[in-house]
């Protein structure tokens, strides 16, 4: 059985996953490509603040930035609140 990749920011890809945003809409919107979105996704650097800006205003203005970027290290992640 193959494992679940890490989620380094679950809210973010919650809020994804239930209004079908997907990474080449979140690249548009900040100027990247999908595959810089999913290395953020996967941990592989972080969001950089003007780009979380962008995502959170565009496409989750009813979730605080705070709570949508809440980082969680690959390692035991223990996000202090998941949104569902």
């Amino acid at each position: 059985m193959a494992m679940a990749r890490p989620c380094v920011y679950p809210n973010l890809i919650a809020g994804m996953a239930r209004k079908q945003i997907t990474r080449r809409m979140i690249a548009a919107e900040v100027g990247k490509t999908p595959e810089q979105v999913g290395n953020w996704l996967a941990g592989k650097g972080q969001f950089p603040i003007v780009a979380a800006i962008k995502v959170q205003t565009k496409f989750f203005p009813e979730i605080p930035i705070t709570t949508l970027f809440d980082f969680c290290p690959i390692e035991g992640c223990e996000a202090k609140t998941i949104i569902t």
